[in-house]
This record gives structure tokens, sequence and C-alpha cells, in this order.
């Protein structure tokens, strides 16, 4: 915790106090210089801190005072821990007073520049043994009964043995240990023998796990003393420490040109990947470049191809050749089936021929187009079939069919009907005699005309009488099925056509 101060902060007791209380009323409309104590005016908002501040009782005389901490204030309510810096807590009484003036604690708060050069809070000699440090260091972090701690900055150690393998670190401050927290260097790498050495100040940053310590400035990667830096591929440091490595110290190919052994491949490996099914993923890809020649898609200096994988999770996977150039982009996929795609036409040796990517054919042989040519030819063939076709139905018409399938006439002469099939005509007959009655009949043909009738004839038979305008016949309501027939007692013959 940190101690907030105030400027002439003085009030009295509204009530008399206890020697076990834990709070004090203050003069009514007074608490809020108090809880203006208990903040700052600088922050960090990214490093909080808990603020405490110092609060003294004392009587109007000041023969006798007692020296408390305020950690809340609530109105004019104030809670404090009483008793501290070596007073005693007593009972007060009403109108003593209550005033944040200067202790002796809340001086000795104050980082003096001795302190802050030398390292009063944040360097220490080690103790303990060669693996297993431990150091001392003073702190506020505990006050009041708090239990947070943390270290933003780095604890300087001055070792006193050298260490001969792993290393940890036991961190005691104000009394309380904190715990024994791992050594580690790099990423997250145990010292090795040697990383700290008798009396050379190692720096050691807390993770933000606070759970181990990185030192900055282990041994074996900064100092060439006593071979403590390895050799590299037989290569030893220099004067300075570096570590010069060619391409034949590592058997690399050259940048600036070269021959690969014999026997040598190139492999291009990505980092582990575990995506979603579906999911579209690369490798890294061996790309070759014109600089300054044409490129302007994906990269921008110049005309350039490459070759990566592709894979499409738990679908599909391919081989990508790329031309990226004068404002194209174009490739080839071979994928894991042995099939292979591409994006434009492919071209004989001499460029003369062609397949388009709809998979049409140009060349000489088909005197252009393919598909052009298939259907001269499919047409020529239709022409000279159709002729063929028309020439043998001429002449089977004329001799064969025409005899053979020509339609027949059909009738039932019996029934009252014929009909000529070659061009539909029907006519149908039939004989009325309703007896000895006069008036109108209903007649139905003996077929119903599929299309239309188009007359109905009736004619009168004579009854041998002497009343021959008496003798009568009619044809009306002419519908496809029949006609109504008006007639006297001799009778009558009717006839129809239609069709």
């Amino acid at each position: 915790m940190i101690t907030g101060f105030g400027n002439n902060v003085v009030s009295a007791l509204a009530e008399n106090v206890t020697s076990i209380q834990t709070t004090l009323t203050v003069m009514p409309e007074q608490g809020a210089m108090f809880a203006k104590l208990l903040t700052t005016d600088m922050e960090n908002g990214s490093n909080p801190q808990s603020v405490y501040a110092i609060l003294t009782l004392t009587n109007t005389g000041q023969t006798v005072n007692e020296i408390c901490h305020l950690t809340a204030v609530k109105g004019d309510v104030l809670t404090v821990v009483r008793g501290q810096e070596g007073t005693t807590a007593r009972g007060w009484s009403l109108n003593d007073v209550v005033a944040n003036f200067a202790t002796r604690g809340s001086e000795n708060g104050f980082v003096q520049a001795e302190q802050l050069q030398t390292g009063q809070y944040t360097a220490a000699v080690a103790g303990g043994s060669e693996n297993a440090l431990a150091i001392q260091l003073p702190g506020t972090f505990f006050l009041n009964g708090s239990t947070d701690w943390d270290f933003r900055t780095p604890i300087i150690i001055t070792p006193t043995l050298t260490n001969t393998g792993a290393a940890t670190l036991q961190v005691t401050v104000a009394g309380r240990v904190l715990g024994t927290f791992p050594l580690f260097k790099g990423k997250k790498v145990e010292l090795e023998a040697g990383d700290i050495l008798a009396d050379v100040p190692i720096a050691c940053l807390l993770d933000k796990t606070k759970t181990f310590f990185s030192v900055m400035n282990p041994v074996k990667v900064y100092s060439l003393g006593d071979g403590l830096v390895r050799r590299v591929n037989d290569v030893l440091p220099d004067d300075k420490g570096v570590i010069i490595l060619t391409p034949q110290n590592i058997s690399a190919y050259p940048m600036t040109g070269g021959n690969l052994d014999e026997e040598a491949s190139i492999s291009l490996i990505s980092n582990s990947k575990n995506p979603a099914t579906g999911t579209v993923i690369y490798s890294p890809m061996y790309r070759v470049v014109l600089k300054g020649r044409g490129g302007d898609q994906d990269f921008r200096d110049g005309a350039s191809g490459f070759m990566r994988l592709v894979e499409e999770v738990g679908k599909a996977a391919y081989l990508q050749l790329q031309w990226d150039g004068f404002g194209t982009v174009h490739e080839f996929r071979f994928d894991q089936n042995g099939n292979v795609q591409l994006f434009g036409k492919i071209y004989t040796g001499s460029g003369a021929s062609f397949m388009t990517e709809d998979a049409n054919l140009y060349g000489a042989a088909w005197g252009g187009y393919a598909t052009s040519w298939v259907l001269e030819q499919i047409n020529a063939l239709n022409v000279a079939l159709n002729n063929q076709i028309t020439a043998s139905i001429n002449n089977n018409n004329s001799g064969w069919v025409l005899p053979n399938f020509q339609l027949k006439n059909t009738a039932n002469l019996g029934g009252g009907w014929e009909k000529d099939s070659a061009t539909g005509r029907i006519r149908q007959w039939g004989y009325l005699n309703a007896g000895a009655t006069t008036g109108f009949f209903q007649v139905n043909f003996p077929i119903t005309f599929p299309n239309y009738c188009a007359n109905v004839q009736v004619t009168v038979v004579n009854g041998g009488g002497g009343k021959f305008a008496d003798n009568f016949a009619t044809a009306g309501n002419v519908t496809q099925s029949g006609f109504t027939c008006g007639q006297d007692t001799g009778g009558s013959y009717w006839e129809a056509i239609g069709w």
C-alpha cells in the first residue's frame, strides 16, 4: 500500500471513542477532506495502488497522542487501524483532535536519492545455496491486512556463489515469504551451470503469472569467458562474441548464387495447423521473382511465380503453381487424385494449336476450332441422310406403301351408315313409321357424327290415301346425334350427311 496525503486536514471527534473502536466520527461535513487522503493526483491505470493515510489523535493541548492508519471513509465516519508506529490505542473524548500530521512513518515512506541509487527496495545480495538463492526486501505490500503484491521492475540480485544447474529464488518481503520461484532464461528455459557467476549481478523480471522469474543476463548468452559460449558447427565466436556463419558452414544455398550438393533437397515446412473442416490453409511458398518486371497483383516488386500446397480441410488439397504479372494472375492445380486443372489455354510447342478453358480444340487438323469442324461434318451427314430418306419415301409411297397402307372405307349397311376413311365423310339413313299417330318424333342416328351434321333430308311415304295434302314430313333440331322428325300417319324415310 502507498501513503496518501492532504493539506491542512484537521478536524475534531464528534463523539467519545473507546480504545477498541475501529471507527471515528468527525464533525459534520468534514469527512470529505479525509476521503480525499485516500486518492492520488497521478495514477497508472495498468498499475493500480491501494492507498492508506496516517492520522494522529491528540488532545487539545497535544500532550498525548495515538497514530492510526486510515483505510476507508463513509460520510463522516472514518475506518482506522489503531495504535500504529509504537503508540497505544486509548480512549478519546468529544472535540479531541483528528489530523493528518506528518509522522516518522509517513516520512520514511519517501524514497530518497541514495535509496534509489543503491536499490533499497529492488536489489539484494543473495543468500541460500548456489542453486537455491534467497533474498529479503523491505516493503509495504502487507500493511493494514493487505495481501496483494507484485514486482513491475527488475530485481537486481548479487549472487555469492556460481550456480551448477537449474536454480530457484526465494523472495521475502517485510518478513513475509512470497514463495520460491524457478529462474528461467529465454523462452522459459532452465538455467545451465555457470549462467550465474558469484559477485556478478543478475537482473530478474517477475512473469505476469507470478510463478517464475526470467534472468535477463544469463552468462552463457552474453559472456565469452571460460568457453561459456558454445561453438556452432565448429565455428567459434570472434573477440566480440560474434559467430559468423557462411552458407557452407550450415550446408545452405547462398543468397547470391551457388550450387546445391548432388544429394541436397529443400523442405519448406509450415507451422503446425489444426483448423476446422472447410477452412482453407496454405503452406510456405517457393517463389521466383523478376524485380521490377510487370508484377502488380499480390506482389509489387515484379513479375513472379510461386509454388505452394493449398488444403481445404476435410475436402480437397492441391499443389498450386501461380504466375503473377502484367495485370493478370493465372495458376495450375495438381490435386491429390492426380487431376490437373488450369485457368487458361494449353498450347502446343509451336503455339499454333491449343485447347481453350471450355475444352474446345484449335488447330490446322480441324481447319480452325474442332467444334466448327464437327458441326460441318454433322450438317453434311444430315443433308445426305435427308436426301436418301426423301428418295426412299417417294419410291416406297408409290410402289408399295400407298397400295398397302392407304386407309379403307368402312360401313354397316344393315345398320344404316357408311364412312369414307380418306375424307372423313359419313352418310346415315333410316325409316320412321309412328303408326296412326301424326306429330313430331325424335330420331337418333345409328352413330354420332364426330364433328358436325351438315344436312338431313326426309321423304314422305304415301300410304295410298286420297288426301295428298295431308302427307308431310319435316326435319328440325338437328344435332350430331339425331334430329326431330315431323310426319303424318304414312311414315317417312330420312338421310343425314356429316363428318
